[in-house]
């Protein structure tokens, strides 16, 4: 474990402005249950108009990339006979491009909801810098939490060796990536700090804010996944009725109203990160810390 902290602390470098140590103990945050739990949720319902406005652009320009390049929702859909290209490169270069515009719409929506910045089209179309450091980070993050799928892989392809000294190692080693998601979720205050473009904390004081906060950190996590899960299966059940519509309208409208909903569900996660970090590092908690 120690290790793996080292090693996270020396790709923490890389985002921090600097370096700083620290000159006294630091305290153990106690988060609060309530709002660690349904913060990310009561932030959108006093936020809805900024959402619609801005996630309205953001749903638009990446329906308007999902018509033209034939990579619709609807495609997943056995009964759609409407136009969808099927060539690989073509499907890796426009969800590779919607990945950055999603880490765009994150960064668009931190700023203008938290930061009070004021909704302009400068504001919102006018790449930075920032923009490519926030996709950089999303894409590392994102790595990370796939490590799980890859130790499955590895372990279903593995050829099992006669010698169990070596097994056992084999098994050790290539599991650690089933908790590699459960160690991040205590960092997940970072993505806020690089959304925000502030100076990411210390690996070791994020660590130790975080103990004791284990059980609350992976139920309000689960929660989140939960919600999502259960609102792109609602999405996928209900625009099935009208798969076999092969409509100009009825087509725009279904990517439309999946891309906006796909926001939302971004947006949750980005009021997650942000109340991780308030809470750590901005706001008195329970204990008075």
């Amino acid at each position: 474990m120690e290790k793996f902290l080292k090693k996270l602390q020396e790709i923490h470098g890389k985002f921090s402005q600097e370096n700083h140590t620290e000159q006294s103990p630091i305290p153990t945050i106690k988060l609060p249950l309530i709002p660690i739990l349904f913060n990310a949720y009561f932030i959108f319902f006093d936020n809805v108009k900024k959402f619609l406005l801005l996630g309205a652009v953001f749903a638009i320009l990446l329906s308007i990339i999902a018509l033209s390049s034939g990579q619709l929702y609807m495609c997943k859909y056995p009964d759609f006979y409407g136009y969808c290209n099927n060539n690989s490169l073509v499907y890796g270069i426009v969800h590779l491009l919607n990945f950055f515009l999603i880490t765009v719409f994150a960064s668009r929506w931190y700023h203008y909801c938290f930061l009070q910045q004021k909704l302009s089209y400068t504001f919102i179309f006018r790449l930075t810098k920032h923009d490519m450091k926030v996709f950089g980070a999303a894409l590392f993050f994102f790595a990370l939490n796939l490590l799980p799928l890859i130790s499955l892989y590895l372990l279903y392809v593995r050829v099992p060796n006669p010698d169990w000294r070596i097994e056992i190692t084999y098994f050790a080693v290539v599991s650690v990536g089933f908790i590699v998601p459960f160690i991040l979720m205590r960092f997940y205050s970072f993505p806020a700090f690089i959304l925000a473009g502030e100076k990411l904390p210390s690996i070791k004081e994020v660590w130790a804010k975080t103990s004791g906060n284990t059980f609350r950190i992976i139920v309000s996590v689960s929660l989140l996944v939960l919600i999502s899960g259960m609102v792109l299966l609602s999405v996928y059940s209900n625009f099935k009725l009208v798969a076999a519509e092969n409509t100009f309208y009825i087509n725009t409208m279904v990517q439309l109203i999946y891309e906006l909903v796909y926001f939302a569900i971004v947006m949750f996660w980005v009021n997650y990160f942000y109340t991780q970090k308030i809470y750590l590092f901005e706001k008195v908690n329970d204990n008075g810390k």
